[in-house]
Protein backbone atom coordinates (compact mmCIF):
# COMPACT_ATOMS: atom_id res chain seq x y z
CA UNK A 1 0.00 0.00 0.00
CA UNK A 2 2.99 2.28 0.38
CA UNK A 3 3.37 2.17 -3.41
CA UNK A 4 -0.11 3.67 -3.86
CA UNK A 5 0.65 6.48 -1.43
CA UNK A 6 3.97 7.27 -3.14
CA UNK A 7 2.31 7.27 -6.56
CA UNK A 8 -0.48 9.44 -5.17
CA UNK A 9 2.04 11.95 -3.86
CA UNK A 10 3.82 12.00 -7.23
CA UNK A 11 0.55 12.63 -9.06
CA UNK A 12 -0.36 15.42 -6.62
CA UNK A 13 3.07 16.99 -7.17
CA UNK A 14 2.52 16.76 -10.92
CA UNK A 15 -0.86 18.48 -10.46
CA UNK A 16 0.83 21.25 -8.47
CA UNK A 17 3.46 21.61 -11.21
CA UNK A 18 0.74 21.81 -13.88
CA UNK A 19 -1.08 24.49 -11.89
CA UNK A 20 2.15 26.44 -11.43
CA UNK A 21 2.82 26.17 -15.16
CA UNK A 22 -0.66 27.51 -15.92
CA UNK A 23 -0.24 30.41 -13.50
CA UNK A 24 3.15 31.38 -14.89
CA UNK A 25 2.10 30.96 -18.53
CA UNK A 26 -1.03 33.04 -18.00
CA UNK A 27 0.84 36.14 -16.90
CA UNK A 28 -1.00 39.36 -17.60
CA UNK A 29 -2.96 37.73 -20.44
CA UNK A 30 -5.30 35.94 -18.06
CA UNK A 31 -5.52 32.57 -16.39
CA UNK A 32 -6.29 29.42 -18.40
CA UNK A 33 -6.00 25.77 -17.37
CA UNK A 34 -4.05 23.64 -19.85
CA UNK A 35 -5.62 20.42 -21.07
CA UNK A 36 -3.86 17.20 -20.15
CA UNK A 37 -3.30 16.34 -23.82
CA UNK A 38 -1.83 19.77 -24.51
CA UNK A 39 0.59 19.45 -21.62
CA UNK A 40 1.54 15.90 -22.60
CA UNK A 41 2.13 17.02 -26.21
CA UNK A 42 4.42 19.83 -25.05
CA UNK A 43 6.41 17.45 -22.84
CA UNK A 44 6.64 14.42 -25.14
CA UNK A 45 4.70 14.33 -28.41
CA UNK A 46 6.23 10.99 -29.39
CA UNK A 47 4.87 9.14 -26.34
CA UNK A 48 1.41 10.67 -26.82
CA UNK A 49 1.28 9.38 -30.39
CA UNK A 50 2.73 6.03 -29.30
CA UNK A 51 0.08 5.61 -26.61
CA UNK A 52 -2.64 6.34 -29.18
CA UNK A 53 -1.22 3.79 -31.61
CA UNK A 54 -0.81 1.08 -28.96
CA UNK A 55 -4.29 1.68 -27.56
CA UNK A 56 -5.97 1.59 -30.96
CA UNK A 57 -3.96 -1.30 -32.37
CA UNK A 58 -3.44 -3.65 -29.46
CA UNK A 59 -5.92 -2.85 -26.69
CA UNK A 60 -9.28 -1.58 -27.98
CA UNK A 61 -9.86 1.16 -30.61
CA UNK A 62 -13.01 2.44 -28.87
CA UNK A 63 -10.98 3.11 -25.73
CA UNK A 64 -9.00 5.88 -27.41
CA UNK A 65 -11.89 7.73 -28.97
CA UNK A 66 -14.03 8.84 -27.11
CA UNK A 67 -12.70 7.79 -23.66
CA UNK A 68 -9.01 8.74 -23.77
CA UNK A 69 -9.68 11.79 -25.93
CA UNK A 70 -12.21 13.05 -23.38
CA UNK A 71 -9.70 12.61 -20.55
CA UNK A 72 -6.96 14.36 -22.56
CA UNK A 73 -9.25 17.35 -23.15
CA UNK A 74 -9.82 17.87 -19.39
CA UNK A 75 -7.64 20.29 -17.39
CA UNK A 76 -4.35 18.62 -16.44
CA UNK A 77 -4.48 19.85 -12.85
CA UNK A 78 -7.90 18.25 -12.30
CA UNK A 79 -7.04 14.89 -13.88
CA UNK A 80 -3.67 14.58 -12.15
CA UNK A 81 -5.13 15.74 -8.85
CA UNK A 82 -8.06 13.31 -9.04
CA UNK A 83 -5.77 10.38 -9.84
CA UNK A 84 -3.43 11.42 -7.03
CA UNK A 85 -6.25 11.65 -4.50
CA UNK A 86 -7.68 8.29 -5.61
CA UNK A 87 -4.30 6.61 -5.22
CA UNK A 88 -3.84 8.18 -1.80
CA UNK A 89 -7.29 6.93 -0.75
CA UNK A 90 -6.46 3.40 -1.88
CA UNK A 91 -3.16 3.58 -0.03
CA UNK A 92 -4.84 4.80 3.15
CA UNK A 93 -7.62 2.18 2.93
CA UNK A 94 -5.04 -0.58 3.08
CA UNK A 95 -3.57 1.03 6.17
CA UNK A 96 -6.85 0.77 8.13
CA UNK A 97 -7.07 -3.02 7.89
Amino acid sequence: MVVFRVLGILFLLAAAAALTNDLVAGGAGGFRLSALGELWFRLSPYTLDLSRAVTERYIWPALWDPVAVWVLLQPAVLVLGAVGLALMAVGMAGRRR
